[in-house]
């Protein structure tokens, strides 16, 4: 199952954890910094409740501000460089 800390992170952040086919089936809102000179050990793990296959971290609030919830499926495009490449 996937899991993620915030280790070293300055910033909070939402987590929308997406299945194979970039639906979202679990939103985590405002994953905090945690106090610096936290031990690893005690640093909170963030997890969804189901098996996904990818996450898309975003700013603190962004989720809900722009209404991205479960059940949405996030469209990934491919960006190139500016020169064209």
């Amino acid at each position: 199952m996937a899991s993620f800390w915030m280790k070293n992170m300055h910033f909070p952040l939402d987590m929308l954890w997406l299945d194979e086919s970039f639906q979202v089936v679990h939103v985590t809102h405002n994953a905090e910094v945690p106090e610096a000179g936290t031990p690893d050990a005690e640093l909170p793990r963030y997890r969804p409740p189901v098996p996904v296959r990818y996450v898309l971290e975003v700013n603190a609030g962004l989720a809900q501000e722009l209404e991205l919830q479960e059940g949405i499926v996030v469209e990934v495009v491919r960006l190139t460089e500016a020169s064209g490449g």
